[in-house]
């Protein structure tokens, strides 16, 4: 099991799968401790990888091509979208 897998499973307070394209690819967020949000995705075998936009972030969408649309919030609690391209 990989470091950012264990990471996920292990210190997230909370999982959300928030959309899944065709070749099973998943992109959702997770709750760490202090209950702050994160993205993640897990591709079609099953391994994570994690990744935050500049502050809490929410994934929403994820396309064929993999490009992940979301927003997130920053310091000062203003929303910004955000697309992640793989």
């Amino acid at each position: 099991m990989s470091d950012e897998r264990a990471k996920l499973i292990f210190y997230a307070s909370y999982t959300f799968a928030q959309s899944i394209n065709a070749d099973g690819v998943i992109a959702g967020r997770y709750l760490d401790a202090s209950f702050t949000s994160h993205g993640y995705i897990r591709d079609q075998h099953g391994a994570f990888t994690t990744f935050d936009a500049p502050g809490a972030t929410w994934p929403q969408s994820i396309n064929e091509e993999g490009a992940i649309a979301g927003y997130y919030f920053d310091a000062s609690n203003t929303v910004h979208g955000f697309v992640r391209r793989l």
